[in-house]
């Protein structure tokens, strides 16, 4: 589970700085731009593994 609420901001102000989403096998890979990349291991890729600051 991805956790932004203490960001305070919503799914699409959140998707607007994501640069590209990679999935292998059951993990994925959300980039940030070229320095900053999360991957997150065994959760398929859906907003229902990530928090943001609407819920």
């Amino acid at each position: 589970m991805l956790d932004f609420t203490e960001y305070g901001l919503t799914r699409e102000e959140l998707a607007s700085y994501i640069t590209n989403v990679q999935v292998e096998a059951n993990n994925f890979i959300v980039n940030f731009g070229d320095d900053v990349s999360i991957k997150v291991v065994g959760q398929s890729p859906t907003w229902d593994n990530v928090n943001t600051g609407e819920g």
